[in-house]
């Protein structure tokens, strides 16, 4: 091999692994409930994560040449651009300074680690894998939490340096709402829910099905025990599509049908209910009664607030609503409309369903890469349930946008098997595979020859007709 190609294959493996490294320490800091103070700012450790990884992976971002995606790039970029004039309009620069930088480094920093940095099926996997052992590692420690109410992570972490506080939690049938390492039970049921869909279709994929079935009970429960509305609407939600998946595996229909019959029982129930189909909705997927009708209250009084401030939002002012109704607005669908006008309400959900639409329409890619897919598509589910529910902010709100960018890779999928490539999670390259999923023997060598690896049996597969 040339000098000048040995040089460019160490130089894209140091560049790879650094990318994963990244990778795995966002993962690992969400899980971190530590905060170091840096002058006026309290920084979490993903906050200081995303900040040193925020210019290499923006910077990797616009370099990235990909077909598709683009468009949700540019709608990340103007949503926050348009909640940044909201706010500077309403309270000038002085005010909203800190807050806007926040919102920046989570929204542009997360999306862009995802996006620039989880380009193939196995640096996905890794993700995906990191997640699924940091939710199993703190099962025992929730189990623990919610029979004795002792949040045992939060003190254990508590000897390293400032965490969350334990916040003050009723008990629900009997048993106590698991908080573990984040701000609020709602955070812990949201942020392994989010890895439901995800897990089943990737790092689960391929086993047995009692395997399949411990795997993703596992999670299922996990999130459970956060005893929390959202959570258990994105859980249930999420459970129902894979358990759909598996009943009409064979069917090439399936999901359309169920598509229709969403639909179709929309129509009947706004017909036949004397409540809106949402109100039924929330009624059902809500923990208590209670909950739904805060949740209806927050529908009400929030649309009339947007409406009555439709450019800019409220900003920081506070909402018009009913007397017994508390300040928060758990509604992450929502938030932002009322906060900062209907564009950036409209641009914070085209970002969601564009991405979901981009991957969800892919159709040639390998049985693997399409398992992965429709794994991601069922948490994207969860989390378009959840975001009806709760308000995503802090550690679940920087883990939307990163699950957002890290799904975007599978709409520029090659028609390709990840696993010809074992080396692929410290490389870019992808060998290129005919329609047929035929490899192109030099390509392939070629390939082999430039990121180091060595050929292995089955290297050049047999031709799928």
């Amino acid at each position: 091999m040339p000098n000048d190609m040995r040089i460019g294959a160490r130089q894209r493996d140091r560049k790879s692994v650094w990318s994963a490294a990244i990778l795995v320490a966002f993962c690992i800091s969400i899980f971190v409930p530590l905060n170091f103070d840096l002058g006026p700012l309290r920084l979490s450790t993903y906050r200081i994560v995303l900040l040193l990884s925020f210019l290499p992976s923006v910077a990797a971002l616009f370099r990235r040449e990909v077909k598709k995606g683009r468009y949700v790039d540019l709608q990340v970029i103007l949503f926050c651009a348009w909640v940044s004039i909201s706010y500077t309009t309403l309270h000038g620069f002085e005010e909203t300074w800190e807050t806007l930088g926040i919102l920046i480094l989570e929204v542009v920093g997360s999306y862009g680690v995802g996006r620039a940095f989880v380009t193939n099926a196995a640096r996905f996997k890794l993700v995906t894998r990191v997640f699924f052992i940091l939710i199993i590692a703190h099962l025992p420690f929730a189990i623990y939490e919610t029979l004795t109410g002792d949040n045992l992570v939060m003190e254990l972490w508590q000897n390293a340096g400032t965490t969350y506080p334990d916040v003050l939690k009723e008990k629900r049938l009997g048993l106590d709402r698991v908080q573990g390492p984040f701000e609020h039970p709602i955070h812990f049921g949201v942020v392994v829910g989010l890895f439901i869909g995800v897990t089943y279709g990737t790092v689960l994929h391929g086993l047995g099905r009692l395997a399949k079935f411990l795997g993703t009970s596992a999670i299922a429960i996990t999130s459970l025990l956060a005893m929390s509305s959202g959570p258990v609407g994105g859980t249930l939600v999420q459970v129902g599509l894979i358990s759909w998946a598996i009943l009409f595996r064979s069917s090439r229909t399936s999901w359309n049908v169920l598509v229709i019959m969403i639909v179709f029982s929309y129509i009947i129930i706004d017909l036949l209910s004397n409540r809106t189909p949402i109100e039924v909705i929330f009624s059902y997927l809500a923990f208590d009664p209670e909950t739904a009708y805060a949740r209806i209250d927050i529908w009400h009084y929030g649309w009339q607030n947007i409406l009555a401030n439709p450019a800019l939002g409220l900003g920081f002012r506070d909402w018009v609503r009913a007397y017994y109704m508390t300040p928060s607005v758990d509604m992450y669908w929502i938030f932002y409309a009322l906060t900062n006008g209907l564009p950036a309400g409209a641009l914070q959900l085209s970002c969601f369903l564009t991405t979901t639409w981009i991957v969800a329409k892919r159709k040639q890619c390998s049985l693997i890469t399409r398992s992965y897919k429709y794994g991601w598509l069922i948490t994207m589910a969860g989390v378009f349930v959840d975001g009806w529910m709760v308000h995503f902010w802090n550690a679940p709100f920087v883990l939307v946008y990163f699950v957002m960018g890290a799904g975007i890779w599978m709409a520029n999928a090659e028609n390709a098997a990840p696993e010809e490539n074992p080396n692929e999670l410290l490389s870019d390259a992808t060998p290129k595979y005919a329609r047929n999923w035929k490899p192109i023997e030099k390509e392939v060598r070629q390939s082999h020859e430039v990121i180091g690896t060595r050929t292995v049996r089955g290297d050049i597969r047999r031709i799928r007709h």
